[in-house]
C-alpha cells in the first residue's frame, strides 16, 4: 500500500516539475480571415445605367424656295442597358448598348403670321460600341447605331406628330469607381433626314452612372 502511494506521489511531483519547466504559456493567436478586395477592371459583362445631361435640338426647314433654321436646348434624362466583351490579351473591347431618352426640349419658331411649337417625345436608340482600355479601370469608346424619335408640333389650333428614323453617333469615357459602379460622360448626335424639307438634329452631352454585373 505504501509502495502505491509513493508511486503516485512521485508521478505528481514529476508532472509539476515538467509544468514548471515549460514556464508561462502564451495566449493562443487568433488569425483574422483575409478579405480579398477585387480590383476594378473592365471585363466581359453586362450593365445598366442612368444618365442626365443637356440636349440641343436644331431644325432645318426648307420649302417653297426658302429655308429657316432654329434651335433650343433643355434637359435630357435616360435609361440604358448593354453588354461589353473584353477581347482577351488586348486593351480593346466591343459591345452594344440600347436605351431610351426623355427630353423637355421645346422649340418655337415664327414665320411672322403664326408661331409653331415643337416638342420631343421619348426617343430610342441601339448602337454598337468599340472601346479602348488604356488602364484596367478606364474605357474610352465610340458608338454608332440607329435611332427612333418623334416630334409633336402645335401651330394655332392644329396639332400633328411625325416619327423619324435616323443615325446616332457618339463617344464617351467610363471610369470604374469599384468593381460594380461606373461613372462616365458621353456625347451623342442624333442625325435625322426628315421628309418635306424638315431635318432635325439632336446633340446631347450627359453624365452617366452605371452598375456592372
Amino acid at each position: 500500500m505504501r509502495t502505491a502511494i509513493l508511486a503516485v506521489a512521485l508521478a505528481l511531483t514529476a508532472t509539476a516539475a515538467n509544468a514548471a519547466d515549460l514556464g508561462p504559456q502564451k495566449p493562443a493567436v487568433v488569425t483574422e480571415p483575409i478579405i480579398e478586395v477585387l480590383p476594378a477592371v473592365f471585363k466581359t459583362t453586362c450593365y445598366i445605367e442612368g444618365s442626365i445631361g443637356i440636349g440641343i435640338s436644331s431644325y432645318d426647314v426648307t420649302g417653297d424656295g426658302a429655308s429657316v433654321s432654329f434651335s433650343d436646348h433643355g434637359t435630357i434624362g435616360g435609361l440604358a442597358a448593354g453588354c461589353d466583351y473584353r477581347i482577351p490579351s488586348t486593351p480593346f473591347a466591343v459591345g452594344a448598348i440600347g436605351g431610351v431618352d426623355f427630353s423637355n426640349v421645346t422649340s418655337k419658331f415664327s414665320d411672322g403670321d403664326d408661331t409653331a411649337k415643337v416638342t420631343s417625345e421619348p426617343s430610342y436608340y441601339i448602337a454598337g460600341k468599340v472601346g479602348f482600355v488604356p488602364l484596367d479601370h478606364v474605357m474610352i469608346y465610340g458608338m454608332a447605331g440607329a435611332s427612333w424619335s418623334e416630334l409633336t408640333a402645335k401651330s394655332g389650333g392644329d396639332k400633328g406628330s411625325e416619327a423619324f428614323q435616323g443615325w446616332i453617333v457618339g463617344a464617351g469615357v467610363d471610369l470604374m469607381l469599384n468593381r460594380n459602379v461606373v461613372l462616365g460622360a458621353r456625347y451623342t448626335a442624333d442625325l435625322v433626314e426628315g421628309e418635306q424639307g424638315f431635318d432635325p438634329t439632336n446633340h446631347v452631352v450627359r453624365a452617366t452612372l452605371g452598375w456592372r454585373f
